[in-house]
């Protein structure tokens, strides 16, 4: 077999299992992943116009001609280079040639990029939003992330000083809202559940692979300008980090991405006993944006588990991730005066969020010391301090 038929027919089975772990639909869903004979998914398969891609699309399209899944192209257009529309066009009609029907969405990213969020962080949420509404409400979304890219994003997570969740790197699944919320953490199907199937551990592709599934597909990729230069933290470690760590110790990049594959693992256990410590130590908020800890249970979880738990509250609120910064602060309202060396009762702000302490009543009536969480326009009562 020759090399690109090979890591064609990886691809492809990377692709099949991870439509296959999705859950069976709701008509037999009983938590199992889909049962042959169920119909086919429909997938939205996002294309840029890029290597990687553009291979993702061959192999959905193969996929498709055999009545495996049903399946659409949609290209994005950022409109942040000068060149982006005919760009657009070519990925679209690349589409169009290998079989799959395609459209071109075009989003407006420099009116919602912020000073705490960039133009990158804009253009990826903008990308979703899109895809999303592409998107059937059973279908799910396809992204064409390679282990090349997981490396990347874990050696950006070790150099920014990051967390599990962070070092685990690209999720396999996440899904995503249709409001432009955001991905909402590791899950099954739901309104858009984004699948990104090169990153199997066992059978995932790297750059080179998507690039030779090209040449073996008789397709010309784009190349992007702004990957050839060293002009932003990703590409720096693409062109100069990686290559000097590869030069210190060959494997680096494949040793990235396993260690993406287990953090992972462990990332996941976390989120949930965070998930069962929250319904713990949670209370029901008294008006919406609102969400409330008891203090004491909370103070008993273990500290890996603390600062999820808070983050919980806050996307419980309505409000965007804060921080580890924040969290820490917001976690100083509820840690022993003892332990901190303070016993400030807030408020402590963060981006959309509000959070102060406050005696509650508990289930038998007595007080109990409770920190809110509310979402910041829903303003702050002084009153509900606790003094």
């Amino acid at each position: 077999m020759r090399p690109g038929a090979a890591v064609f027919a990886r691809a492809l089975a990377a692709v099949r299992a991870a439509l296959a772990s999705l859950p069976s639909p709701a008509a037999d869903d009983d938590g199992a992943e889909r049962r042959p004979g169920t119909p086919p998914l429909e997938a939205v398969v996002a294309v840029s116009g890029g290597a990687d891609s553009l291979a993702l699309a061959a192999v959905v399209a193969a996929l498709a001609r055999r009545g495996e899944v049903e399946a659409r192209a949609v290209v994005v257009d950022h409109g942040l280079q000068g060149d982006s529309a005919p760009v657009a066009a070519r990925a679209a009609a690349a589409c169009e040639g290998l079989g799959l029907e395609a459209e071109v969405r075009r989003v407006d990213v420099t009116a919602s990029a912020t000073a705490a969020h960039g133009l990158e962080a804009a253009a990826r949420a903008a990308r979703y939003v899109a895809l999303a509404d592409a998107a059937s409400p059973r279908g799910v979304i396809l992204t064409a992330h390679t282990l090349s890219d997981q490396a990347e994003q874990v050696l950006l997570g070790l150099i920014r000083g990051s967390g599990a969740r962070s070092l685990a790197g690209i999720p396999r699944r996440t899904q995503w809202g249709r409001p432009g919320i955001g991905a909402v953490g590791p899950g099954g199907m739901g309104e858009a559940a984004v699948l990104r199937p090169f990153l199997d551990p066992r059978r995932g592709l790297w750059r080179a692979d998507t690039e030779l599934i090209c040449r073996h597909a008789e397709l010309t990729p784009w190349q992007d300008p702004t990957n050839g230069e060293p002009i932003r933290p990703r590409t720096q470690i693409r062109l100069e980090a990686l290559p000097a760590l590869e030069a210190v110790s060959e494997g680096v990049r494949a040793n990235l991405a396993r260690t993406a594959a287990l953090m992972a693992d462990d990332a996941d256990f976390l989120d949930t006993a965070a998930r069962d410590a929250y319904a713990r130590v949670r209370r029901p908020g008294r008006r919406p944006g609102e969400a409330a800890i008891v203090v004491g249970p909370w103070r008993q979880l273990h500290p890996a588990l603390q600062g999820r738990v808070t983050a919980l509250a806050a996307q419980e609120a309505g409000a965007p991730p804060p921080t580890r910064e924040r969290i820490e602060e917001i976690n100083r309202l509820m840690r022993p005066r003892e332990e901190d060396g303070t016993d400030s009762a807030g408020p402590v702000q963060a981006p959309g969020l509000r959070c102060w302490r406050r005696r509650m009543p508990g289930p038998g009536g007595k007080m109990e010391p409770t920190l809110v969480l509310e979402r910041a326009e829903d303003g702050l009562d002084a009153a509900d301090q606790e003094s």
